[in-house]
């Protein structure tokens, strides 16, 4: 899968380059591409594409410090923390799946745009933070179940 992530032009990788600069064996394992391999159906052209924007998107949330490794509930910064444990009952997956066999993970909030403004509140948490906080729990169930990965995560908002 590395080399049909080095096909892309060098300013569609940054995010990925500097993780795998800081951490290869985490962007190398085995273990981590196969997440990816399973999301597309291990088409490695789909799969690339998904890990690089994955880091687009963690580096964008983190920043550039915690891109290289596995986040941990420590890693976070203590107004993430608190929007992790304040929304631990509102989010969580469930037993139940659909008739493909995709888990659902249920999400209180609902959000009626995509962009995350500087600003913008989702349940008096800011938009930024909170959309951290999701990021940590899906990843965090994601990673430890390859039912997930092969099948995808049906997102509920109620």
């Amino acid at each position: 899968m590395t080399n049909r992530i080095k096909k892309f032009r060098s300013a569609e990788r940054i995010a990925y380059d500097k993780a795998a600069f800081l951490n290869p064996k985490l962007v190398r394992s085995e273990a981590f591409q196969l997440m990816f391999l399973r999301a597309e159906q291990f088409q490695p052209t789909k799969a690339a594409f998904r890990m690089v924007k994955y880091f687009d998107t963690k580096m964008e949330l983190f920043g550039p410090e915690l891109l290289p490794k596995h986040l941990t509930f420590n890693d976070l910064d203590d107004e993430t923390k608190q929007s992790v444990v304040k929304t631990e009952g509102a989010c969580m997956f469930t037993n139940m799946k659909d008739s493909v066999g995709r888990a659902f993970f249920l999400h209180r909030y609902i959000h009626e745009t995509n962009s995350l403004q500087e600003n913008q509140l989702i349940a008096g948490v800011p938009a930024q933070r909170h959309a951290k906080a999701l990021w940590y729990m899906v990843m965090s169930c994601i990673s430890a179940d390859i039912d997930s990965q092969k099948r995808g995560v049906n997102l509920l908002a109620c």
